[in-house]
């Protein structure tokens, strides 16, 4: 039976991949913010567990974590919506903790590193749509964050020989 993590599980992308998870037949850990008020809405299910922690201290939890996994999802990103968005020293901890993942994610033996970009990386833009091509041009503390944890974590797994 395949394995996976999935960090932000709550989130749009998280939900939609639990989901799909569950109709493959695949285990999953649902890591979570400590007291989500969404933690709820987490599908019920014997092949989901769930994990309240914070993204601070996904360093330490290969200690708590039993077994190995194939697939880490990582989602999880802190002041995605308003003024946090601005703030950055928090956008600076999300790159920390996307690192931390990718780490995380070799211990449990993964051999795939997953994370999700986001549109701020290109910033504005005079076409009508972002392909590969596009050039990155972030003009937020968010997506400058969100484009050098997506860069770093890419180096990351390179060195750790996870396929990001």
């Amino acid at each position: 039976m395949k394995r996976a993590v999935i960090t932000g599980p709550t989130g749009a992308i998280g939900m939609a991949l639990i989901t799909q998870c569950i109709r493959e037949g695949w285990e999953v850990l649902a890591v979570c913010h400590r007291g989500s008020a969404r933690i709820s809405s987490i599908p019920v299910h014997p092949r989901v567990k769930i994990l309240e922690t914070e993204l601070s201290e996904l360093g330490q939890l290969e200690q708590v974590i039993e077994g190995r996994y194939d697939v880490f999802y990582h989602f999880a990103w802190e002041g995605t919506t308003g003024a946090a968005r601005n703030d950055m020293p928090l956008q600076t901890r999300n790159i920390a903790s996307a690192l931390q993942a990718a780490e995380l994610a070799a211990k449990l033996g993964c051999n795939t590193f997953v994370g999700a970009g986001s549109q701020a990386e290109y910033g504005p833009l005079d076409q009508e749509m972002i392909g590969p091509d596009a050039p990155e041009h972030p003009t937020t503390p968010y997506g400058v964050s969100k484009l050098a944890a997506g860069k770093l974590s890419k180096l990351l797994c390179k060195e750790l020989g996870i396929e990001w």
